[in-house]
């Protein structure tokens, strides 16, 4: 959590020194496990949880479009 703190203080002051590349490989491999772990059939409610705050936070940070956000969340849902 609070390397998630650090990462969204650098983006929004917007730091030009300040290479962001090591953040988004570790937030896109934790999210890839996350729906790695659905994808197989895992169905816990934390995992659930977790991919759910991932997904809001890309899309909140334009990582991801809207409309696809909502669409998986709309799928965890289920």
């Amino acid at each position: 959590m609070t390397s998630d703190l650090f990462q969204l203080f650098f983006r929004a002051t917007n730091i030009p020194d300040i290479d962001m590349s090591e953040f988004d490989t570790a937030y896109q491999n934790h999210y890839e496990i996350l729906v790695g772990e659905i994808n197989s059939g895992n169905n816990n409610p934390t995992i659930k949880r977790e991919l759910k705050e991932y997904i809001l936070r890309a899309i909140s940070e334009g990582l991801i479009p809207r409309a696809q956000g909502l669409t998986k969340l709309f799928e965890l849902s289920l």
